[in-house]
């Protein structure tokens, strides 16, 4: 039988035991005074068994929170009918019971519904079935798609599937990009957003919005509307403009679902991270921000050199500095220890050290004395605080981490699949590490002058593989 008519099939069924279940319940309601007095203890319990172990709302609420790993819940209505004849039994035994054999019986009821409530033995098209407007075929086929490729499910545990976890244990859930489209009757909101939770709760859900007016013109740049290699799945319109963007990006199409198309990010590549060496300030103990072009000491240019030969055999394809000089002279000296030097060089303002405000150029003991009451937090915010301002007028913790973060994308957008990417920056680049890695790095860490990080970019996800490592640690590592 093909999958439509077995969703017919289902929905017919369901829809019948459903008015037989309702004529049932009016049934003896209706006759409530030519049966026993149990009859209205059954009644009250079949409506407290239906509200918690067959309403998806309360299953997910209540146990959820107890056994997180189900991770998706099923309704199955052909059960109902069963539910009015367990619970007659079950107070007819109730009565004949003592106290403590009473609170037994209810505890095994109890267990035994919620095992059975999410045992599956619904087809995958009853399923469907069960939520014909919220889960349409479309999206049950582009979500197949993508649950398959990326792996993000492994077994079964009572018919529910648990979402799968990577080598570092983390749950796999995979980030999808979709764009809303009305003219192709994509909705993000109805059908992915909420319909696809009833199907599959693995998928981490984005949208942008794109007006056909816009990409139906061969001027169209999908980058002015989204940020694509933050995302390892691309579910878009059937449009050849959008395709072109999509393939352009290095994208490959992972499926044709009707008005539909489903893209994966394929673009591997390495990032060298590498703060720039001790300069003059560093050594006078100095708040020296983006408007203090202090230079490198001779330590600082031969902590550059030592890095250069840790990473002196790495293939630099592009190098990245920010404007100030301090990040140039080092990148000038690791890639004077380069075997295969690149002059590739590219500068960006957008990985600009921070603005250090008022205390630009005070040491830091003349910081304490003027600013008695100064800490890190205090002087520039907290990370997600896009509405903090500075007592001193220095860039906030928020700001340049947007910054970096913009960086960050032009980087990964521009890069040469499969390549190696070199970038000097700043200290503070330690914060954007720790908004990408909050498991892995602190809120207050620091990165050394010259230290490495190596972060890979693996199809749309940003792996953490060293962090602020000197460069004899490099080299042992290597």
């Amino acid at each position: 039988m093909d999958l439509f008519s077995d969703i017919q099939l289902h929905k017919w069924i369901s829809a019948g035991w459903i008015v037989i279940y309702i004529i049932s319940l009016f049934l003896l309601f209706k006759n409530r005074n030519k049966w026993d007095v149990r009859i209205k203890k059954v009644l009250i319990l079949i409506v407290i068994s239906i509200v918690l172990f067959f309403c998806p709302i309360t299953v997910k609420l209540i146990f959820g929170r107890i056994l997180p790993g189900f991770a998706e819940y099923e309704r199955l209505s052909w059960l109902f009918f069963v539910v009015p004849i367990i619970a007659y039994t079950f107070v007819k035994i109730l009565e004949d019971l003592r106290k403590k054999q009473r609170v037994r019986l209810a505890i095994a009821f109890c267990i035994c519904c919620f095992f059975l409530s999410v045992s599956s033995f619904a087809t995958r098209g009853y399923k469907i079935a069960e939520n014909p407007d919220k889960v349409p075929d479309y999206v049950v086929a582009i979500s197949d798609a993508i649950t398959e490729d990326s792996r993000c499910y492994e077994g079964e545990i009572y018919g529910v599937r648990q979402v799968a976890k990577d080598d570092k244990g983390k749950w796999i859930k995979p980030k999808v990009l979709v764009q809303l489209d009305e003219a192709y009757n994509i909705h993000a909101g109805d059908d992915f957003k909420y319909g696809i939770r009833q199907y599959s709760s693995a998928l981490v859900l984005s949208e942008v919005v794109i007006p056909k007016t816009t990409y139906n013109s061969s001027s169209f740049s999908l980058s002015k509307y989204a940020s694509l290699f933050n995302y390892e799945y691309f579910v878009c319109s059937n449009n050849e403009y959008l395709r072109k963007q999509a393939e352009a990006y290095g994208f490959e199409l992972l499926k044709e679902v009707g008005d539909y198309v489903v893209y994966k990010n394929t673009k591997e590549l390495t990032l060298y991270f590498v703060r720039h060496g001790e300069t003059e300030a560093n050594a006078n103990n100095t708040f020296a921000g983006s408007k203090t072009d202090t230079k490198l000491t001779s330590n600082g240019i031969n902590e550059a050199k030592l890095t250069g030969q840790a990473l002196q055999d790495i293939n630099f394809d592009i190098v990245y500095t920010s404007e100030l000089t301090r990040t140039k002279d080092t990148a000038k000296n690791i890639l004077g220890e380069n075997k295969n030097s690149t002059s590739n060089i590219k500068v960006s303002k957008a990985l600009n050290d921070l603005y250090a405000g008022e205390l630009e150029g005070l040491t830091h003991e003349e910081a304490k004395q003027r600013y008695p009451d100064y800490n890190e937090e205090s002087y520039y915010g907290k990370i997600g605080d896009s509405k903090y301002v500075s007592p001193v007028g220095a860039t906030t913790k928020y700001t340049i981490v947007k910054n970096y973060n913009s960086a960050l994308y032009s980087i990964v957008s521009n890069a040469p699949d499969n390549s190696n990417v070199l970038v000097v920056g700043h200290g503070a680049l330690a914060w954007l590490f720790y908004t990408m890695f909050p498991e892995e790095i602190s809120e207050t860490s620091f990165l050394d002058n010259t230290s490495i990080t190596v972060v890979k970019y693996n199809k749309g996800k940003y792996e953490l593989e060293a962090y602020n490592t000197s460069a004899s640690q490099f080299e042992e590592i290597e």
